[in-house]
């Protein structure tokens, strides 16, 4: 259901920048229990897709953390 907030699904992972116009439209908090994760990447500059951009040495730590729990996400999947 478009615009639903009762989703249901597994494996998914929901990223926002804390900066992000759209984040208030999108998942910011699931229960611990759900196979899907969202996080919210607070950091200055953390606007829409941040996380879609190459990386830097200059990016600010939250965002490098956020890089690591995606790719721990993606990983545990390939694994499992």
């Amino acid at each position: 259901m478009l615009g639903s907030v009762d989703l249901w699904g597994t494996n998914i992972y929901f990223t926002n920048g804390v900066e992000d116009g759209w984040k208030w439209a999108g998942i910011q908090t699931l229960p611990q229990s759900s196979t899907m994760k969202a996080e919210v990447i607070d950091c200055e500059n953390c606007a829409h897709c941040v996380e879609l951009y190459d990386e830097k040495s200059s990016d600010a730590q939250t965002l490098k953390d956020a890089w690591i729990w995606i790719r721990k996400f993606f990983n545990d999947l390939m694994r499992s």
